[in-house]
């Protein structure tokens, strides 16, 4: 855990961005895994109480509740886990997005500011907080991100500023699919059409 903090304490390549992505990936297939086993043995021993209960074994029964208690707070600890993971991966997928971007632009300032921006951002404190808001840690991602879709945006405005804001839009919604965020895609989508729509004359 604490994934961004740790990695953003220093400017990072594209390179070291992707080999912190596969790790945060092999991390989270685990928690899932731990996740399935956990879910079984839960399984388990809620056959094995309602046993008991028929049979009339009252201590078997006080065990086994012990037991369970013990197995939900592993299991809720462990999906928490996952959670953070998957949120995390997304923030360096978005970042990394913009990284490669500024690189190609040879914006050194741009990628300096960037870094500077995820650094007193507000993203690993939000992953930090016992209940984790994943819509306000989505729009605080996207806030600090802002600069690389400028950046990306810039190295196609002089050849033709309107494609440029075209394909920043499909860019964001292509982003927003991959992520999950089907209902920022789809809003996305629809300013782009009406966008479009205004730029035609059309009623």
């Amino acid at each position: 855990m604490g994934v961004l903090r740790n990695l953003f304490s220093r400017p990072v390549t594209a390179r070291e961005l992707k080999t912190a992505l596969l790790q945060l990936e092999r991390d989270r297939r685990k928690r899932q895994g731990e996740i399935k086993r956990l879910v079984g043995e839960r399984d388990e021993i809620v056959e094995r109480v309602r046993n008991a209960r028929k049979t009339g074994d009252r201590l078997e029964v006080d065990s086994l509740w012990e037991d369970l208690k013990q197995i939900r707070a592993e299991a809720s600890l462990t999906r928490r886990e996952a959670r953070v993971l998957t949120l995390e991966a997304i923030a360096i997928k978005r970042y990394a997005w913009g990284l490669e971007r500024l690189e190609r632009s040879r914006d050194k300032d741009g990628v300096r500011r960037l870094l500077e921006r995820v650094r007193k951002s507000r993203l690993a404190d939000l992953l930090a907080r016992e209940e984790i808001d994943e819509r306000e840690y989505r729009k605080e991602l996207e806030s600090v991100l802002e600069e690389a879709a400028a950046g990306a945006m810039a190295e196609v405005e002089d050849d033709d500023p309107e494609k440029a804001r075209f394909l920043a839009e499909i860019d964001a919604i292509n982003r927003a699919e991959d992520e999950g965020d089907f209902e920022s895609a789809s809003e996305r989508e629809s300013r782009l059409r009406a966008l479009m729509e205004d730029d035609d004359g059309s009623t």
